[in-house]
């Protein structure tokens, strides 16, 4: 009887040791996000969200989807909750690279740029491979950007 609460104990150190590596490993956010800019005018008076992505990962990136908020002068959201753009946009493994979004579509005409961009993060992250990475509740969200 002893030996089969033994075996049953060192099963159990042995799938919660496993178990807990697996998910740690999970949770590591394989980007870095910095140097957010918000810039308005030029030529065709376009407005772009742009910021430096830092691929964090040993997989090359194929895609991603950024999702943010977009804020007026007073505070009001410009669009739905969160809106969300796609990236096409290769990022080979430890490389940095300027990630361009344009804002045209997701703003009222008769504003020249966004007061503020807050809550940007990544939510999906597709990998050449075929693999992909997932943060649906904004976990690793950069906080806020406040234009001047």
């Amino acid at each position: 009887m002893k030996r089969m609460y033994l075996f049953y104990g060192v099963l159990v150190s042995v799938v919660c040791s496993l178990f807990t590596g697996c998910i740690s490993f999970s949770f590591r956010c394989p980007y870095r996000i910095d140097e957010v800019t918000v810039t308005a005018g030029g030529e065709n008076r376009s407005v772009k969200l742009q910021f430096f992505l830092f691929n964090d990962s040993f997989r090359e990136i194929r895609s991603l989807q950024v999702v943010f908020r977009l804020y007026d002068t007073e505070g009001v959201l410009l669009s739905d909750d969160e809106t969300a753009a796609v990236c096409l946009q290769a990022v080979a493994p430890g490389d940095r690279t300027l990630c361009t979004v344009p804002l045209e579509a997701f703003m009222d005409s008769a504003l020249s740029a966004p007061a503020s961009v807050e809550d940007l993060y990544v939510r999906q992250i597709r990998y050449t491979d075929g693999a992909s990475w997932k943060d649906v509740f904004g976990m690793y969200a950069y906080q806020a950007v406040i234009l001047p």
